[in-house]
């Protein structure tokens, strides 16, 4: 202890000096957040002016308000995308391929009345329906269709119905 003394003693002038130093920034530096904390009420104060908030109390209000707001919007938007992945589940069970061919199944007849019509989802699955016109009666046939195929012999129509269904798409079909 008495050597700290006999240096303090030895320099009192140096030391004071850089205590005098040392005071004199960290007045200045007082000085300085003095005047930006001045000018940072200045802004709190011209913002509550423009969002015409009277006081923090209200401000702090409509920040919670505007809070729970985003909470509410978000678990909306997070209802609605398991709405809309639902949706594209069931759309891609939905007919979206169809295919279609008219022709004369019996060459005496005059015109094309007979038909094969595809209906398939999107992985190509479904039914193709077949009208058989003929002069005394019509005959109606629905094969079911899975990936493409059946496990039913199809004709040759049906097989090209089944064809164009899977290079045609339904207009307005949603494509997610």
């Amino acid at each position: 202890m008495q050597e700290i003394f006999k240096i303090l003693s030895a320099y009192n002038l140096e030391v004071l000096g850089g205590l005098a130093v040392s005071v004199l920034l960290l007045l200045l530096l007082v000085l300085a957040n003095s005047f930006r904390i001045a000018k940072l009420k200045k802004k709190n104060e011209s913002l509550l002016k423009i969002l015409e908030f009277s006081d923090g109390e209200a401000m702090e209000k409509s920040i919670l308000e505007a809070i729970s707001f985003r909470e509410d919007f978000e678990s909306e938007i997070a209802r609605i995308n398991l709405e809309m992945s639902e949706m594209k589940e069931d759309l891609s069970k939905s007919i979206q391929n169809v295919g279609f061919i008219r022709y004369n199944a019996f060459g005496d007849m005059g015109s094309d009345l007979s038909f094969s019509v595809a209906l398939l989802d999107e992985k190509y699955s479904g039914v193709v329906i077949t009208s058989i016109y003929a002069r005394e009666d019509s005959n109606v046939y629905a094969k079911p269709v899975v990936k493409g195929e059946s496990e039913y012999k199809l004709s040759v129509e049906e097989i090209q119905a089944i064809d164009r269904a899977k290079k045609t798409k339904v207009e307005g079909a949603l494509n997610c």
